[in-house]
C-alpha cells in the first residue's frame, strides 16, 4: 500500500498520534503443543491476534506444504490444517484460504502467498535467496493487514519456533514501511518516501500493513525529517512536515 509520498527527503522518523501501548511481543510464549512429521525442514511463523496478542496461531512452512493452527490451541496435526498450493503454476503461488479463530470465537480469512514458488518445487531454491511468503488477513471493519517484509528484509520464517518473527494483527497501529526501499531519488533530483500504516511485529520483515486506504481522510501523519548537515561533524538538519499526499 502507498499511502503517503513527500519529496525532498533524505531521512525520516515518522510518528502516528494517539497509539495505543504495544504488547510485548517478546514474551509471548513460543511453545507448540503437537507438531506432525514434517516431509521437509520445517519453518516457522507466529501470527498473533488482537490488541494484546490473545490469540496465537503458528504458520508452519513444510516444503510445499503449510501448516495453519487454525483455532490456535497449538496442536497443529488437526484435520484440515495442512494447506496445499492452488495455484501451481503460477509464482508468487497461492496457497488454499484458511478460516482462522480468534479468541471470544471471531473468525477471519488468512491468505498466504509464496514468492519464489518455481525454484522451491524444482528443488532449485537458493540458500542466498530464499523464498518470500506473504500474509494477508481480512480483519474487523473491512480492514485487510498484509504482511511480506518491511524496510529492513522480507518476511522470513525461521527454522526454530523460539526464532520465529511475529507478525501482529489488530495491535496498535504506527506510521511504518513495508517495501525494502521506502526512500527513491526521482529523475528531478527529489526523493519520494513511501510509508504505511500497521502494526510492528517482532523479527525483521514482520511489520504488518494496512491494505488499501482505509486511513481517515481528514488524519494526516506527521514526519521528522533529518538531513546530513554540509559541514563535517554539524548537527543534523530537522525539519517536521505534515504529509498529506495519498497515493
Amino acid at each position: 500500500m502507498r499511502s503517503n509520498c513527500l519529496l525532498p527527503v533524505l531521512t525520516a522518523v515518522l510518528f502516528w498520534a494517539g497509539a495505543a501501548p504495544a504488547a510485548d511481543l517478546a514474551r509471548i510464549d513460543r511453545s507448540i503443543r503437537k507438531e506432525p512429521a514434517y516431509a521437509a525442514r520445517p519453518k516457522y511463523c507466529l501470527l498473533v491476534l488482537g490488541e494484546k496478542a490473545e490469540t496465537r496461531v503458528w504458520l508452519v512452512l513444510d516444503g510445499q506444504a503449510l501448516y495453519v493452527d487454525k483455532n490456535g490451541n497449538g496442536d497443529l496435526t488437526e484435520p484440515g490444517e495442512r494447506l496445499k498450493v492452488k495455484t501451481p503454476n503460477q509464482d508468487p503461488a497461492a496457497f488454499e484460504e484458511a478460516e482462522i479463530t480468534a479468541a471470544g470465537g471471531t473468525k477471519y480469512k488468512l491468505r498466504f502467498h509464496l514468492f519464489g514458488w518455481f525454484a522451491l518445487r524444482e528443488g532449485k531454491e537458493d540458500p542466498q535467496r530464499p523464498v518470500e511468503p506473504s500474509l494477508d488477513v481480512e480483519w474487523k471493519g473491512g480492514r485487510r493487514f498484509g504482511a511480506w517484509g518491511d524496510e529492513r528484509a522480507p518476511l522470513t520464517f525461521a527454522a526454530r519456533p523460539q526464532d520465529a518473527p511475529v507478525v501482529h494483527v489488530g495491535g496498535p497501529l504506527v506510521m511504518g514501511f513495508e517495501v525494502r526501499h521506502p526512500l527513491t531519488r526521482k529523475p528531478d533530483g527529489t526523493y519520494e518516501l513511501n510509508a504505511g500504516v500497521g502494526t510492528r511485529g517482532l523479527g525483521k520483515g514482520s511489520f504488518a500493513h494496512l491494505v488499501y486506504n482505509v486511513v481517515p481522510k481528514d488524519v494526516h501523519p506527521k514526519a521528522v525529517l533529518e538531513f546530513p548537515n554540509k559541514e563535517p561533524g554539524g548537527p543534523p538538519v530537522r525539519v517536521e512536515m505534515v504529509l498529506e499526499k495519498r497515493c
